[in-house]
């Protein structure tokens, strides 16, 4: 039987976690995570479904409207920000930093990639990329 306790001492001495506030602390993905694709994609996956957002992206020009799918990851954690920043490019993707927080998939080719590599257990972002 595993305790809380011994769960946490696992996740903090051996993962390298750490407990708290990850804005406060400033944490940035551990660097065991940077080592292995799969642990890339679904760092990625986990970071993007909890903190994440994909929306409909509208504009007009010359009267004609437009719309695409955009994704925003955003995380007020500077260092964990970079790091989802450096796996999307190390999957293929070209992100863009927006603003101080956000880091987004602007081009439909990049959403595509997304959702085919990395995809999503979020209900809510596979409906609206569905849509």
């Amino acid at each position: 039987m595993i305790s809380r306790v011994a769960l946490i001492r696992f996740v903090t001495e051996q993962l390298g976690l750490v407990v708290g506030n990850k804005v406060k602390h400033q944490v940035a993905i551990p660097d065991w995570i940077m080592t292995k694709q799969a642990y890339q994609i679904a760092c990625l996956r986990g970071l993007v479904d909890t903190d994440g957002s994909v929306f409909t992206h509208r504009y007009t020009v010359k009267g004609k409207p437009y719309t695409y799918k955009k994704l925003s990851y955003a995380s007020a954690s500077i260092p964990l920000k970079c790091g989802a920043h450096s796996i999307f490019k190390t999957l293929g993707m070209r992100p863009r930093l927006a603003g101080l927080y956000d880091v987004q998939l602007d081009s439909k080719a990049d959403m595509k990639t997304y959702f085919a590599v990395v995809g999503s257990h979020n209900p809510k972002h596979l409906k609206r990329w569905g849509n």
